[in-house]
């Protein structure tokens, strides 16, 4: 990833990212002493303007060039500032730089 990351927070074998327009993402890093890591959950905080004013889209899984951290003429600064995954309860929320706050659970977890 080209991301300046920042916030990353470790619970258990996963590590929390926020990557501005990158999003959330969720790293598996319970292998990393034989250099195993892998993304196990993406979430999209980036809201993007469509060309008519007013109308948004928001994205809640991978969309076509989730690993762009500049989706096209945006500037870096933006997206998702940091998170918190430390609730007993499991619920994890992100801050967006723009968009607000987002609370987040994952089933699986």
């Amino acid at each position: 990833m080209l991301y300046d990351d920042h916030n990353g927070y470790v619970v258990g074998d996963l590590f929390y990212l926020a990557s501005y327009t990158g999003g959330l993402r969720i790293l598996d890093i319970k292998n990393i002493e034989s250099k195993e890591i892998y993304e196990k959950y993406y979430f999209d905080t980036f809201i993007e303007q469509e060309e008519q004013p007013g109308a948004m889209t928001f994205s809640l899984f991978f969309d076509d060039d989730h690993d762009n951290p500049r989706k096209g003429n945006e500037a870096l600064f933006d997206g998702a500032w940091s998170v918190y995954p430390f609730f007993k309860s499991g619920t994890t929320i992100v801050s967006d730089i723009s968009e607000g706050l987002f609370i987040l659970r994952i089933n699986s977890l």
